[in-house]
């Protein structure tokens, strides 16, 4: 079995990673999901979250991925997604800004409160990517 695989990650602004990883942690939409080399074939589709990426030296990389999808065939996991964020480039306070507002607002149709509940979200998200940097 293969020490590591390739892992690419792709948005459309850019081919944003290419690398080699011996575990992936990746948000799935309904939860985190592992990869690790030799994983099974399988295409899922992602919700926001943190992906974490780790290195043969013990070495783990941080991101925020903005949903999408992910497919591991032949020993390579590529993400596609619409947004995806460095833990060294997460602003704690504009995300902390971010959550105040959107708790202070009032929601009162469904609909409201399922996007409020995901700004809350995703701002908390940030707020604890950012604390991975360094």
């Amino acid at each position: 079995m293969p020490a590591t695989f390739t892992c690419s990650v792709i948005t459309p602004e850019s081919h944003a990673i290419e690398g080699e990883f011996i575990y992936a942690s990746i948000p799935a939409w309904d939860g985190l999901l592992g990869v690790a080399p030799g994983r099974a074939a399988m295409v899922i589709k992602l919700g926001d979250g943190l992906l974490r990426l780790e290195e043969e030296d013990g070495k783990s990389r941080w991101y925020f991925v903005g949903g999408g999808f992910a497919q591991m065939k032949r020993n390579v996991l590529c993400l596609l997604t619409s947004e995806l964020i460095p833990a060294s480039e997460a602003d704690a306070r504009a995300a902390a800004k971010a959550l105040e507002e959107v708790e202070g607002k009032l929601a009162v149709t469904e609909q409201e409160v399922q996007r409020r509940d995901a700004r809350a979200e995703r701002a908390r998200l940030l707020i604890n990517l950012s604390r991975k940097a360094g």
